[in-house]
């Protein structure tokens, strides 16, 4: 599922993602690895999400967080 989709306050773990080479290489610059636990603080379906990840937060646009492919835990 897409990161995007996932509840506030609920954490999954980063399987992989779906996109362009630029934007891979964006959310990997960001921390966004596999296998990484991202945690969402806000999402309110409209706007930024923001996430934490490896203890910082941080808000992506809702159509990169839809490149960024989850597995809830």
């Amino acid at each position: 599922m897409p990161l995007a989709v996932v509840e506030e306050g609920k954490t999954a773990v980063i399987i992989g993602f779906r996109g362009g080479a630029g934007a891979v290489q964006k959310l990997i610059s960001l921390g966004f690895l596999p296998g990484t636990p991202v945690r969402v603080v806000r999402n309110q379906r409209t706007g930024p999400l923001v996430v934490e990840i490896k203890g910082t937060r941080v808000a992506l646009g809702r159509g990169l967080a839809m490149k960024v492919e989850v597995r809830r835990t």
